[in-house]
């Protein structure tokens, strides 16, 4: 009698689980009726956006080396650029030394010149160390 019962329950769950199993495949079903005209398109896609995909990825790398070699010589330009400005910045420092112990009555507008330009190009090399960091971080 038990055992009976048991089957009984047993049944009933398995009908359950039936009916409800059939009732995910009729929602997929209708689903896939519903939509198999987008997912066919979009399928069909794949390929052409798969090919984008791999352009752009090639496109990104050969600017990424573009990049890298102008920056290079960019840092090198720079480098180049401020060494003759340090040259320069040092003519100067010697011509205002110079001059103001040769010339104790040198104008007053002569040396303020000659100091900003010696401020400028100093500041110019100072900003040497700064270019190439940040120009490091970047790589």
């Amino acid at each position: 009698m038990i055992l009976g019962l048991l089957g009984i329950v047993a049944l009933v769950f398995l009908i359950i689980l039936l009916k409800r199993t059939a009732s995910l495949i009729y929602k997929i079903n209708k689903f896939w009726d519903s939509n198999s005209k987008n997912i066919s398109s979009t399928v069909e896609e794949m390929p052409k956006v798969l090919k984008n995909v791999g352009d752009i990825t090639e496109n990104v790398n050969l600017v990424s080396e573009v990049a890298t070699e102008m920056t290079a010589s960019i840092v090198d330009k720079t480098d180049r650029m401020l060494d003759g400005l340090n040259i320069f910045k040092e003519i100067i420092n010697v011509l205002k030394k110079i001059l103001k112990n040769r010339f104790k009555k040198i104008r007053l507008f002569d040396l303020i010149i000659l100091s900003f330009l010696y401020s400028i190009i100093n500041w110019l090399c100072l900003s040497k160390e700064k270019i190439r960091l940040s120009l490091k971080k970047e790589e």
